[in-house]
């Protein structure tokens, strides 16, 4: 089985390529930096020319702009990355026989707080990173061997030009930072290396639509955050709690996902919230002991 992961230099795309090669699956990365095929994903002529040369069993696309703010700066570059490369994807995965694999993003869903929307539920769009990452799934939804993922993923980059949401929150914990703590912002996480190892356990079963692959707890980002200092033993006292309905541009906030559908498929539980923050807290001491 030869896999064409686009975005094989990102968060995701290296943790993704790291469990395929783990599994001893031949697997051939793609990016604009970093990657086995360098491949600018915008360029339409390049990335049909790619996949009708290596012609793989799979394509994993894991490749976005997901800056809201780059996003609603500049809605063109949003969409020739977010979107239209999908569709090509799909057109030609659907003549040439190949199943697609789409991650996209749960920041669908408003007003909902706690709840768990299903594969099913009725979206909100408020604003281009959205709108651009919805209309990619109807793009590779037109193939019927396709598979899109909705998710919500913790990693760390450990890059100092642009830290992860997960580098932020332990580094501004071990620094004494000023932290503002959202309450009203809910999320079912799973980190990179959790998310990695479902979808190749998905992979041989290729199912198809939309699945949601996240933790099976909704939790806030001051839960998050206040478990991470508590389980890591930052001990900090001085977070303070803010909404993020002041923030600019506007974003869905109530992005609880049901899982129920994956557990079914899989025949497992997905990873509960303690999970998550045990994992995430164990990953960054075993970075940490690296450096």
């Amino acid at each position: 089985m030869k896999i064409l992961l686009l975005g094989s230099a990102g968060m995701l795309g290296s943790a993704i390529y790291v469990e395929g090669k783990h599994r001893g699956l031949e697997i051939l990365g793609v990016d604009v930096v970093d990657a086995q095929i360098i491949l600018d994903i915008s360029n339409a002529n390049e990335l049909t020319r790619l996949i009708e040369q290596e012609k793989p069993d799979v394509i994993i696309n894991t490749v976005a702009i997901t800056s809201l703010d780059a996003c609603e700066k500049d809605p063109g570059l949003a969409y020739m990355i977010n979107a239209r490369p999908v569709a090509i994807m799909a057109s030609l995965c659907k003549r040439l026989g190949i199943y697609l694999i789409h991650i996209s993003t749960d920041h669908f869903f408003t007003g909902d707080r706690r709840l768990k929307h299903n594969e099913s539920a009725s979206v909100v769009l408020l604003n281009e990173y959205a709108r651009t990452k919805y209309i990619a799934e109807q793009f590779g939804l037109t193939n019927p061997d396709s598979l899109v993922i909705r998710t919500n993923i913790l990693g760390f980059k450990n890059s100092p030009e642009r830290l992860a949401f997960a580098d932020w929150i332990f580094k501004s914990l071990q620094e004494n930072a000023p932290m503002q703590l959202f309450d009203d912002f809910f999320t079912s996480s799973l980190i990179v290396t959790q998310f990695s190892k479902y979808l190749f356990d998905l992979l041989p079963l290729r199912p198809t639509g939309i699945l949601n692959v996240a933790s099976r707890d909704v939790s806030s980002k001051k839960e998050l955050i206040l478990a991470i200092n508590k389980k890591a033993g930052f001990h900090r006292t001085n977070l303070e709690t803010g909404s993020v309905l002041e923030l600019y541009p506007r974003r869905a906030e109530s992005l609880g996902l049901d899982v129920s559908k994956v557990e079914g498929i899989l025949g497992l539980n997905m990873p509960s919230f303690d999970d998550v923050v045990d994992d995430l807290v164990m990953e960054y001491r075993r970075i940490s002991s690296e450096v």
